[in-house]
């Protein structure tokens, strides 16, 4: 889930079929992405059984609702690119404020957790050579700094999960990827 253009149909992609598509069109609705594999990575194993890839429109929300509720792992994705922009920073407050609620209200699965991953850190100069593991954690400190990433923690919870980096390659992606996988299997242990 995330405003439109903050990267969810690459990352859905990628989960799905372990590359970075092509071309990207606009998603209108929910699109259900079946898995051609499992993905390993950093010496984890995800065995997805189907991705579903949401458009980033405001009025989707309910759509997004619909979807959440029978999820075991939520992913929000801000972009890094806009998180400055105070109509974006309303959006994403918004969506985050959601999430938050439907958690509260008993609407989401007891163990379903939420990750924020912070796309497009690659327009941010320090990163722009790529992050991997060692300026992860540059990469997550200088994320949280961004008004929109602000706001979302904001609402869904100091420990919510943050994971910054870039979709733009097949590396990025395996980057991102591996470090939410990390992250998901320490939430579940």
């Amino acid at each position: 889930m995330g405003p439109v253009v903050s990267g969810k149909t690459t990352l859905s992609e990628y989960l799905a079929h372990g590359v970075v598509p092509e071309e990207l069109v606009a998603t209108g609705g929910i699109q259900r992405i079946e898995p051609t594999a499992d993905l390993a990575l950093a010496g984890l194993k995800l065995k997805v059984k189907v991705v579903l890839d949401a458009s980033g429109e405001p009025e989707a929300i309910r759509a997004w609702h619909d979807q959440a509720v029978v999820a075991d792992f939520l992913v929000y994705l801000v972009s890094y690119a806009e998180a400055a922009d105070e109509a974006y920073m309303a959006r994403v407050r918004r969506d985050a404020g959601q999430l938050r609620d439907w958690k509260q209200l008993g609407e989401l699965k007891d163990d379903c957790h939420t990750a924020l991953v912070v796309t497009h850190m690659d327009c941010h100069e320090p990163f722009r050579q790529g992050i991997g593991l060692e300026l992860a954690a540059d990469a997550e400190r200088v994320a949280r700094t961004a008004p929109a990433v602000r706001a979302a923690v904001r609402e869904l919870g100091p420990s919510c999960t943050v994971i910054a980096g870039s979709l733009a390659d097949d590396e990025g992606c395996a980057d991102v990827t591996a470090r939410l996988l990390t992250a998901l299997n320490a939430k579940l242990a």
